[in-house]
């Protein structure tokens, strides 16, 4: 054989073997990228279903979270009946929200009667003290706030004056429910409502016979008073006592105060509340009073 066509020959089996090779490796190469393919397609499809999974549960804990607050906030906003209630439970009920909200509030304590109305049973309860104004507006607005269901039924009280602290003399029926269907004792707490303030005692008159306050007779008392001495900014008074007081317009007296000099006519007017009524009283150099 020609050493041309040899080499040609082998030239050609080298080259289908090549071939073949190389298609036998593309196969290959093709079916394994085919399985990676399918692989990471399955991959994904589970990715895909462990968010959503995820997703769900995070919704629902959400959902859980929600509906425990809103039931949270209903039974703070409704009232609540209890499953029980005695004296020794209403009065350790009643010095917990003075403890918290009014220690002024000391009263006497004592069970009057006990009722039934349809299947709910009640007790009402009798309380009586001198007290300040303020704590008794903090102890009935508690009472009506808190989610045990308590209810004022009368309350009487009778005016007092400035010399006895402001103190109110009172008398408060109270009556509490409760049912064999109701609410654990323990399971009604006390809220967190803050502290109610009333600036003024309504039950005071508004016109009223004169006032003696100790707080007051410490200053100086106009009446009687002799002006001894004026300039245009300071007027010199003697009380009763003989006492030379130095008073310039603004300053405090029993019951009012220096409203002003006159140093034209000599004079000096105050203004004095004793009955609930601003009224004037002018002192003149030497001349007495009008």
């Amino acid at each position: 054989m020609p050493y041309t066509i040899r080499n040609t020959l082998i030239l050609l089996v080298l080259l289908v073997i090549v071939i073949m090779g190389g298609c036998i490796g593309n196969a290959s190469s093709s079916k394994k990228l085919e399985e990676l393919e399918k692989e990471r397609a399955e991959l994904v499809k589970r990715v895909s279903n462990l968010k959503k999974e995820m997703s769900l549960s995070s919704s629902q804990d959400q959902l859980e979270d929600v509906l425990k607050e809103l039931e949270k906030k209903t039974s703070e906003s409704n009232k609540l009946i209890a499953l029980e209630d005695n004296p020794t439970i209403t009065y350790r009920y009643l010095m917990d929200i003075c403890n918290k909200y009014c220690p002024a509030m000391i009263f006497d304590f004592r069970q009057a009667k006990s009722g039934k109305i349809i299947e709910t049973s009640y007790n009402e309860y009798t309380i009586t003290g001198e007290v300040p104004m303020k704590s008794l507006y903090a102890f009935i607005y508690q009472i009506e706030n808190q989610p045990r269901l308590y209810t004022v039924e009368s309350i009487n009280v009778r005016e007092q004056s400035l010399d006895s602290d402001n103190k109110l003399n009172f008398s408060l029926t109270l009556r509490t429910y409760f049912y064999e269907d109701g609410v654990e004792i323990k399971d009604i707490p006390v809220r967190s409502l803050g502290s109610e303030n009333i600036r003024y005692n309504p039950f005071f008159p508004g016109i009223h016979k004169p006032l003696r306050s100790e707080k007051e007779e410490k200053y100086l008392n106009v009446d009687g008073a002799i002006l001894t001495g004026l300039t245009p900014n300071m007027a010199f008074l003697s009380g009763k006592d003989g006492m030379v007081k130095t008073l310039s317009p603004g300053d405090k007296v029993a019951y009012g105060y220096l409203w002003r000099i006159n140093w034209e006519e000599q004079s000096v007017t105050f203004r004095i509340n004793k009955i609930g009524i601003t009224t004037k009283k002018t002192i003149y150099m030497r001349k007495g009073v009008q």
